[in-house]
């Protein structure tokens, strides 16, 4: 079986590196233990790279992160531009699944998850992400 493929959301990397949120570490863990494959497009690192450095987290940390991360995520770039979310700023999380066919985007954000699914993908939280990856929560 094909290893499955998600979007985190910017708020996914925001809770696990400046917040040290329990369940959105072990998300970045899993990826990195090879249990899914992350995907980013560029205008996602630009976003997370942003908001990383607003939340006060140092720059060479950021980009410390962004550079390990890279070896661990897939980068993709989007060729459809989607226009479906009520806050226009989160369609480039949709624009980044489509393009890479993921499996699922993982947010905390309501104004994504109502769209689930959304062409076959599963929105979900952090927590449902993690029981579909077998961690008992």
């Amino acid at each position: 079986m094909p290893k499955q493929k998600a979007v985190l959301d910017t708020t996914v990397y925001v809770s696990a590196l400046v917040r040290e949120g329990t369940g959105a570490l072990l998300v970045l863990s899993a990826a990195v233990a090879n249990k899914f494959e992350p995907i980013v497009s560029p205008n996602m690192i630009d976003e997370i790279e942003r908001v990383l450095r607003l939340r006060g987290m140092p720059s060479d940390d950021v980009a410390e992160f962004l550079g390990i991360w890279n070896l661990h995520a897939g980068l993709v770039i989007p060729s459809e531009t989607i226009m479906a979310c009520r806050d226009p700023d989160d369609d480039k999380f949709l624009e980044a699944a489509v393009a890479a066919n993921a499996d699922y985007i993982v947010t905390g954000d309501k104004d994504l998850r109502v769209l689930s699914p959304f062409r076959g993908i599963e929105i979900v939280t952090v927590n449902k992400f993690l029981r579909r990856l077998g961690f008992p929560r």
